[in-house]
């Protein structure tokens, strides 16, 4: 049996992808396409196994890696490092124990987006001056997107590879 993905990315330079799964490891992947091997790992969120699905995304720099959470946080890491950048704890004050479900970046602004499906939540946007200390500041312009020809043999062994790891 296979492991549910949550959401998968790729990343603005074309080469890499964001594989976010509910496995028991906990991590989000970023995988080189061309060379097929495993380049990072987040660590932190939570998204178990059957639970809620938890969404992440790419700033549009592509410096960082965001994503939901079952603790109710929104994590942000830096992508190249996989250290953790940032940690929106708690962002729905009124709610505890709530589930980060979904996060968006702007593709041209420095606008963060966290939202939960559980009732009630609203939907939060944070605006440039909120993400001063955590990531605008560092993400000044979009990387240029390069079109990059993927192979279905490639990605074959893309999926086999992390089939392996995720078992």
């Amino acid at each position: 049996m296979g492991c549910p993905i949550n959401d998968i990315k790729i990343h603005p330079g074309g080469r890499r992808l964001l594989i976010h799964s509910r496995s028991i490891r906990n991590a989000l992947l970023m995988v080189d396409m061309k060379l097929c091997s495993l380049m990072t790992r987040y660590e932190g969120s939570q998204s178990f196994l059957g639970s809620s699905r938890t969404r992440c995304c790419i700033s549009p720099c592509g410096s960082y890696v965001f994503a939901g959470s079952q603790d109710g946080g929104a994590y942000v890491w830096n992508t190249d490092t996989g250290q953790t950048a940032y940690l929106y704890t708690q962002p729905f004050l009124s709610a505890s124990n709530c589930t980060v479900t979904a996060v968006a970046y702007h593709p041209h602004r420095h606008f963060l987006v966290l939202a939960s499906s559980d009732p009630g939540l609203p939907v939060l946007v944070y605006t440039e001056e909120e993400l001063q200390e955590s990531v605008s500041q560092q993400c000044e312009q979009p990387n240029q997107i390069s079109t990059t020809s993927i192979q279905n043999e490639d990605f074959e062994c893309i999926l086999q590879k992390l089939d392996m790891y995720l078992k």
